[in-house]
């Protein structure tokens, strides 16, 4: 029996090594939206916004509004999804470089962004 083309998706969706690498496209080939969308299957694909609900310890509803096309998520809203999900965030500097293949110098936040947190 031939599975449909969404049903062969959702498998896909399911292997760790296949999701990460949506999500990393998705975010640095098509920006925040389109990861918003992918980031909404590999959930659906997993089990629903009942059990993400359930392992982020977050509203259902709350989650059904922050991942929708409306949505604009706080960062530890998103951070808490790709935990729940088993996935870990990194940062890594950018592949800019100075000519002459030197390391690039780091940048100094604007004078207006205060130095400490309080």
């Amino acid at each position: 029996m031939l599975k449909d083309f969404n049903e062969t998706f959702q498998d896909e969706l399911l292997d760790d090594e296949f999701a990460a690498g949506l999500l990393k496209v998705s975010l640095e080939e098509e920006g925040f939206e389109t990861f918003l969308v992918s980031l909404r299957e590999i959930v659906k694909a997993r089990g629903g916004m009942t059990a993400l609900a359930k392992a982020t310890g977050l509203g259902r509803e709350s989650l059904y509004k922050a991942l929708s096309q409306e949505g604009d998520p706080k960062f530890s809203t998103v951070y808490g999804v790709l935990k729940a999900l088993g996935f870990e965030v990194a940062f890594t500097p950018g592949a800019r470089r100075a000519a002459g293949g030197t390391k690039p110098r780091a940048r100094k936040l604007p004078s207006s962004v205060p130095a400490t947190v309080s």
